[in-house]
């Protein structure tokens, strides 16, 4: 994720709207995408019941496990962040303790892992991919053995508590590399990624932390995720020149977040043309989108197809939703930050994006397009 900023709630629903607008929407639950992973990132659901937030479902239910609201909507995938040793400050929590109990949660709740490494005491992500702390200074040998010590370990933890992850990430939005300075930042130059000392370096250290996953759980599959979901000649680019460094991934993340400058103005074109690009040109890698958000309330603007309201968030949900599942390679959707909601102890919030509206903190009826 790239950046979080609190947005304006200019628009306050009533309770008996949001109800109202979720029994709409459950009505159009035949149209979803049946042939995709369909969830959503889960890591601030803990944090947040900790510091006294209550989530409710749609008809004003305080829910005592909010994951039964992801049960209930049929999801198939809950991803779960992880840092190394994070700062323990507002949401920057996922310890690996605190990764595997969310896993074991979600797990009985019926949902496969989608486990997001970060190797990063903090959000690794353009512009922010530091090496951790107990990391820093060594050498890139020394950083090979022990990012693939780590994924080992973490890989172990997870089986040890009986939810192997089904899908594992390699570092988030890696775009411009990570483990920093070792492993980028990197550019590209007429489509030749550079400088070729940290591309080599940030490709083998990649491959350091494939080996381990793969070492430890061989059935779980590995995703490269990158920003820039709406550049289609950007992923081409990255992902052309990756693919040939190496190959031992299982599939292709992008981040989508269609705003520009607090408005949102969005109708998938963007999206449709990477996904079209990316279709099949790389053999047996599933498209996911990785990372996806959209306002339900921002009081900035309207977009031309998608409104900023609980409806235009349904809708451009279950329309990506169903676009992903329409390619022969189409893998699935994850939703970024479901229980992101204002909360006086953190210090910033999703409210404007997530899946609860504000300040009830009632579901919105996006959960049925997922």
């Amino acid at each position: 994720m790239k950046t979080k900023t609190k947005y304006p709630t200019t628009i306050l629903l009533t309770r008996a709207a949001v109800a109202f607008a979720v029994a709409i929407f459950a009505l159009a639950g035949s149209v979803r995408a049946a042939t995709i992973e369909r969830g959503g990132d889960i890591s601030e659901y803990t944090i947040e019941q900790q510091l006294g937030t209550v989530f409710h479902d749609a008809k004003g239910n305080a829910l005592s496990d909010p994951l039964t609201l992801c049960q209930t909507n049929g999801w198939t995938v809950a991803r779960i962040r992880l840092f190394v040793n994070p700062p323990m400050t507002g949401v920057e929590v996922n310890t690996l303790s605190y990764a595997v109990t969310q896993a074991v949660k979600a797990k009985q709740r019926g949902m496969k892992i989608l486990l997001d490494i970060h190797y990063s005491d903090n959000w690794d992500n353009p512009g922010y991919h530091n090496t951790p702390a107990a990391w820093q200074g060594q050498t890139y040998s020394q950083l090979l053995t022990t990012v693939s010590n780590y994924t080992v370990t973490v890989m172990r933890t997870f089986i040890s508590s009986n939810v192997t992850p089904s899908f594992v990430q390699i570092g988030n939005e890696v775009g411009d590399g990570f483990l920093f300075p070792t492993g980028g930042p990197i550019s590209f130059t007429n489509g030749v990624p550079g400088p070729s000392t940290q591309w080599s370096q940030f490709v083998g250290l990649i491959k350091a932390g494939i080996s381990g996953a793969k070492a430890v759980s061989p059935t779980t599959k590995i995703m490269i995720h990158i920003p820039g979901g709406d550049w289609s000649s950007w992923c081409t680019e990255y992902f052309d020149a990756f693919t040939t460094a190496c190959t031992n991934f299982d599939l292709i993340g992008v981040s989508y977040y269609p705003y520009l400058l607090g408005s949102e103005a969005s109708d998938l074109s963007a999206i449709t043309a990477t996904l079209n690009a990316l279709h099949n040109r790389y053999s047996g890698k599933k498209l996911w989108i990785a990372e996806f958000s959209y306002a339900w309330n921002w009081g900035v603007s309207n977009g031309p197809v998608y409104w900023n309201t609980p409806t235009g968030q349904y809708q451009i949900t279950r329309d990506l939703c169903n676009l992903v599942s329409s390619y022969s390679d189409g893998g699935g959707v994850c939703y970024w930050g479901v229980f992101f909601v204002d909360n006086p102890s953190l210090s910033y919030n999703w409210e404007a994006r997530c899946l609860f509206d504000y300040p009830n903190h009632w579901a919105l009826p996006a959960w049925g397009g997922l």
